[in-house]
């Protein structure tokens, strides 16, 4: 019987997932006992989403030599978390403002830190542009850049919705409006997802890696769905030679050549 197979191009990784659903799945399948997902439990999945669709469209847009920056907040010690996004906003319009002047692209996504006890930062990925434009246009603290040394960004997504988290959590207590968890520029490519339903008994158990990729062992996920109880593979490939950073990685067009297994 057939299995749902979801393919996702972003800049130079393809993650595969495999599942079987209520309508698509083996005869006689034996699901995982499904119960009613629990509060913490719906909280994990919905965080693990949030992770995989920003470390896509990261994936899509920064790449090795690109730069992860956290801006500290040490001159305002009291302000609010409104202020503080309008604080964020001047900046952008300046940075923007001086890599026009320069003739630069700017692309960028970032995420707020906002600590229980106090703590402020912003943390962002930025395409490559002088340094010194982040000291011009960053008057209110410290600034700390760490170029990016991979081509993939699963751990710098999971790091930012931890911020977002822990910042919806101070927003809430504090009595503020809650933002949005991340934010990014508009010129961003997007990742091309194709879902197709593919006509065998069974899908593979393991990772089909494609010449000149391999897999990433730390993103390889199997077992039972949390929802449906159904078995699922879900694994991500990286491509190991140098990324043509033209149009936003190699594989713009979206194309997946080889058979489905």
């Amino acid at each position: 019987m057939p299995y749902i197979k979801e393919t996702c191009i972003a800049g130079n990784t393809i993650e595969v997932s495999k599942h079987y659903s209520y309508k698509w799945h083996k005869p006689g399948e034996i699901r995982s006992k499904k119960a009613i997902p629990s509060k913490e439990c719906q909280k994990r999945i919905n965080q693990r989403k949030a992770a995989r669709d920003l470390r896509r469209l990261m994936n899509c847009n920064f790449f090795k030599g690109d730069y992860l920056v956290t801006l500290d907040f040490q001159k305002e010690k009291e302000i609010s978390p409104e202020e503080i996004q309008t604080l964020i906003q001047k900046f952008i319009r300046r940075l923007r403002i001086e890599t026009k002047r320069q003739g630069l692209t700017l692309k960028y996504i970032y995420t707020k830190e906002i600590g229980p006890r106090g703590s402020k930062h912003l943390h962002i990925l930025l395409n490559r542009i002088p340094s010194e434009m982040l000291v011009k246009t960053w008057p209110h603290g410290g600034i700390n850049i760490k170029p990016i040394y991979t081509d993939e960004n699963s751990a710098i997504a999971d790091y930012f919705v931890k911020y977002a988290l822990k910042t919806e959590e101070t927003e809430k207590a504090g009595g503020y409006k809650v933002g949005k968890r991340w934010y990014s520029s508009k010129n961003l490519l997007k990742p091309r997802i194709r879902r197709k339903v593919i006509s065998a008994k069974e899908f593979r158990k393991e990772p089909s890696i494609k010449k000149g990729f391999e897999v990433l062992k730390d993103l390889t996920r199997r077992g039972f769905s949390e929802v449906t109880g159904f078995e699922f593979l879900s694994y991500v490939l990286l491509k190991t030679e140098r990324p043509d950073k033209k149009g936003g990685g190699g594989y713009g067009n979206g194309h997946i050549h080889g058979r489905e297994d």
